[in-house]
């Protein structure tokens, strides 16, 4: 859950969404949709309008990363309908709250909700489309990593390195990068390895997932056997998991 709000800031808060977003809160408060033109002062139209737009964009940002994780093998446009989507079901009830509530203030008369429900559509629709033609940052970076398995999720400063390999550590899953890095995660190996999705790889003990790639060579030690990663590192089979090595071909 960290890992994720780390990526939705940093996916979400980009120049190009900030930008729009002020500007739409500029255009509802000069313009005072749903009454509050009569209703308030400009300062008044700020104080209702500013925290429903910066809503919106914290709507819109989890909205995708939850297009792209569920869907992770949907392309760049069926993300954005699916976004369009998630933001239409919870932001809607949001809208309804504060115009029939007055939670930012009263409104002369009481807003319908067929009204709310059809500026919402509308809103939706246009994230869709400027999310297809344009291409957010958010989804762009988010359709970056589609390729990837979702255990890349976790690893927001993974950049271009790939996993080699994951280790149980106590509670802890070691995940061991390309350039030889590592990260501790406070997970299950197995769930860590299921998020490994159709990556090409094995395990070779119940502590130990291997990239294909990444393993050069399986070497006998005696009565014990080893898979030799090519950083020279030295894996122990087990008799469970050794079936894998040998139908990876390399015992």
């Amino acid at each position: 859950m960290h890992n994720f709000w780390i990526i939705f800031y940093r996916n979400t808060l980009t120049q190009n969404t900030v930008l729009t977003s002020l500007l739409v809160c500029i255009i509802v408060v000069v313009s005072g949709p749903f009454g509050t033109y009569e209703a308030f002062t400009l300062v008044g139209r700020a104080i209702y309008w500013t925290p429903l737009v910066a809503l919106a964009l914290a709507v819109s940002g989890i909205s995708c990363l939850v297009a792209q994780h569920w869907f992770p093998k949907q392309v760049h446009v069926e993300h954005a309908v699916l976004a369009a989507g998630f933001f239409f079901l919870i932001y809607t009830p949001v809208m309804l709250i504060v115009t029939g509530s007055g939670v930012f203030g009263r409104l002369p008369e009481p807003v319908s909700g067929l009204h709310v429900l059809a500026a919402v559509a509308a809103f939706s629709i246009v994230l869709g489309i400027w999310s297809m033609v344009f291409g957010t940052a958010h989804l762009q970076t988010a359709a970056s990593a589609v390729a990837r398995p979702r255990l890349y999720m976790r690893l927001p400063e993974a950049g271009e390195q790939w996993i080699v390999r994951i280790t149980v550590q106590d509670h802890y899953v070691e995940v061991r990068l390309s350039d030889g890095g590592a990260h501790r995660l406070l997970m299950r190996f197995k769930d860590a390895v299921r998020e490994m999705d159709d990556a090409d790889g094995f395990c070779v003990h119940r502590s130990h997932w291997v990239a294909r790639d990444a393993v050069h060579s399986a070497v006998k030690d005696g009565p014990k056997e080893f898979v030799v990663m090519t950083t020279g590192d030295r894996i122990p089979i087990s008799k469970t998991y050794r079936a894998n090595v040998v139908l990876a071909g390399f015992l």
